[in-house]
């Protein structure tokens, strides 16, 4: 029994020191600077908690803190619990009394957690709705219902909040009954007004992160209007869809700054509405679900971009709160995921610092979907961060492969978790963001690079690499006998040198350009040169992306990211100056028209709707823990 009493007592202790934490940091954004809860501002509370309670109720705060350090403290032994121990999930009733259908409906599950109350009034807070600081929030003290109908019948308003005449669970659903409608804003302390002749039948449900309510209604005599109405915070979009079995409308009205929208915690920015047509009897219907936050390592990033602004209608994208490019303006107990990009943005070639994020990330539990767009950094130090690179393989919940090929490499060298998940999503198609490479002709993108006029332009893009052969393809071209080619180099790396050969009408050194600028680069030319290590340790590269939207076909080695992407809409030509120059010499106008058409067929499957679908789609299984 001693033994046994000491294992709880630790385990209490475990669970308190992670919520205490929890509370604690949860904290920071309520008190102003003289240590005083600031809880009024910005937000609003019931009307008896005003400035003057204030000191109350810092004090009632402050000292349930020093009694959980006091309690940890009894405890010598305590270690830190996990979050999953923490907060398991749950899904149950808490009822509040015997004799009446009271309580609350809670519900915890990785991807949510909230609660429903049904307690017995009509005022705003306490309907029974969907409460969750931050997600789903209510007006405060107000005759204003919210997840809960709104009747109005000959000047009344009435709604469903008192007492359910019955209440009942099952896994994942709750149902209320109320056999009378009462009148709406019914304060905690206000007389219980007439009942009016209705019914309703309120039935919760969730599946995954979306909660599904549903109210069926009967009148002995047709009201004058009905509305159901989902408010959505300042910080958390929400997807609405509604329905009804009789003739109805939806809108979005704008709330922000009105003090009656205002919640406890934050505040209610739009309000959601169904308004149908009334009748004897009705069914109403609301279907929400929660954006996902994602906080992205290369938030702002041209890729980055083009993914998350399909995602829009599911998906809040903001930069990563932590990390050495961390940005102020992100809390990091907003996030749900954290989307990893390239490692060594995140960490640099600090092992501590990486370790010290991935304890951050274990400590909150957020999981990592780790999108892998390179197999090791470019500046090739493998001592140093395959160590690091490893780490996020151990931690990340899933990965992002741009190529089966790229899949493959990956797993080859690193070690990940058994149960991380790998999906092959590709890489988008840029030509969104070079839309002047399409409207200008070759004529006049030349002309305005000063290049004479040629029947065959190659370009070579994109930055040095050290598995990208330039010069080896610049002396290839060299040594070929054709006149009718040209070849355009921004590639080159500092101190390259180049053949002299007029017929290369532009060599410089890489640098970045203006949108304008590199449009007009690839416009000027009839196709790419990619003459890729095929043995390189490189993974992908987004000049693939660029020549893929444009419609530009390229010149490809043997590497097998580019014959798996590109497809027929590559010319096989080597990375070898021999093999170069023999493709070369070989090149035919009508090599160029075909391998053009093919790159046109495949290119919807780098549209980047599909792609944020499906990656998307990823994010939605890892937050809820899914295969």
């Amino acid at each position: 029994n001693a033994f046994l009493h000491h294992m709880v007592r630790n385990l209490m202790g475990c669970l308190l020191a992670v919520r205490a934490a929890d509370a604690f940091r949860g904290l920071r954004d309520r008190f102003d600077a003289g240590g005083v809860i600031d809880a009024h501002r910005f937000r609003n509370q019931d009307a008896y908690r005003g400035p003057a309670r204030r000191l109350q109720l810092t004090l009632d705060v402050l000292g349930k803190l020093a009694w959980a350090g006091t309690t940890l403290r009894a405890s010598p032994e305590v270690s830190v619990a996990s979050a999953a121990i923490t907060y398991p999930p749950m899904d149950g009733l808490v009822r509040f009394e015997t004799d009446h259908a009271t309580g609350v409906w809670v519900s915890r599950a990785p991807g949510r957690q909230f609660v429903v109350p049904f307690i017995g009034l009509t005022r705003s807070h306490y309907l029974p709705a969907v409460h969750a600081p931050g997600t789903y929030e209510v007006p405060v003290d107000a005759d204003l219902p919210v997840w809960t109908p709104l009747i109005i019948s000959r000047g009344r308003r009435l709604t469903a909040g008192e007492r359910p005449d019955a209440l009942t669970h099952a896994p994942g659903t709750v149902t209320a009954r109320w056999d009378r409608l009462e009148t709406s804003g019914r304060p905690l302390d206000g007389e219980r007004g007439d009942s009016h002749a209705g019914t309703c039948t309120t039935t919760y449900r969730t599946e995954g992160r979306t909660i599904t309510v549903a109210h069926t209604l009967s009148f002995e005599r047709i009201p004058d209007a009905v509305t159901l109405a989902i408010p959505e915070t300042s910080n958390r979009p929400l997807g609405v869809a509604f329905d009804a079995d009789t003739p109805h409308a939806t809108t979005s009205i704008e709330v922000t700054g009105i003090a009656e929208w205002s919640s406890p915690y934050s505040g209610i920015e739009r309000v959601h509405q169904l308004d149908v047509d009334p009748a004897h009897r009705l069914t109403l219907r609301a279907v929400v679900t929660p954006h996902l936050r994602v906080a992205s390592t290369a938030h702002g990033h041209w890729y980055d971009t083009s993914l998350y602004a399909p995602m829009a209608n599911r998906v809040v994208g903001m930069a990563a709160p932590i990390g050495v490019f961390a940005d102020g303006t992100t809390r990091l107990d907003d996030v749900e995921l954290l989307h990893l990009h390239w490692p060594e943005w995140f960490g640099f070639d600090d092992r501590a610092t990486h370790e010290a994020l991935i304890a951050t990330l274990a400590d909150r539990s957020i999981p990592v979907v780790w999108t892998a767009h390179n197999l090791t950094p470019h500046d090739r130090r493998p001592q140093v961060y395959d160590p690091i690179y490893q780490r996020w393989a151990e931690t990340a919940d899933a990965v992002i492969h741009h190529s089966e090929y790229g899949r493959r490499r990956m797993l080859d060298r690193y070690q990940f978790r058994a149960d991380c998940r790998h999906e092959t999503i590709p890489h988008g198609h840029f030509g969104d963001l070079w839309p002047g490479a399409t409207t200008m002709t070759k004529a006049e993108a030349g002309q305005h690079l000063g290049f004479t006029p040629a029947p065959i332009r190659i370009g070579l893009i994109g930055a040095p690499r050290q598995d990208k052969h330039v010069l080896a393809f610049l002396d290839g071209f060299a040594a070929c006998d054709r006149t009718d080619i040209q070849v355009a180099c921004w590639s080159l790396g500092f101190g390259d040198t180049t053949p002299e050969d007029p017929r290369i009408v532009a060599a410089e050194q890489y640098r970045n350009a203006s949108p304008q600028t590199f449009a007009t680069r690839l416009a000027a030319c009839d196709l790419l040169a990619f003459p890729f290590d095929p043995d390189g340790d490189m993974l992908a590269t987004g000049t693939v992306a660029d020549a893929i939207g444009v419609g530009l076909p390229a010149l490809v080695s043997d590497w097998e990211y580019l014959t798996e992407i590109m497809g027929q809409g590559g010319i096989a030509c080597g990375h070898t100056s021999a093999a170069i120059t023999q493709s070369l010499n070989d090149l035919t106008v009508d090599h160029i028209d075909t391998a053009r058409a093919a790159l046109r067929d495949v290119r919807g499957d780098y549209e980047w709707g599909p792609i944020a679908a499906a990656t998307a789609d990823l994010f939605e299984r890892v937050v809820l823990a899914q295969p």
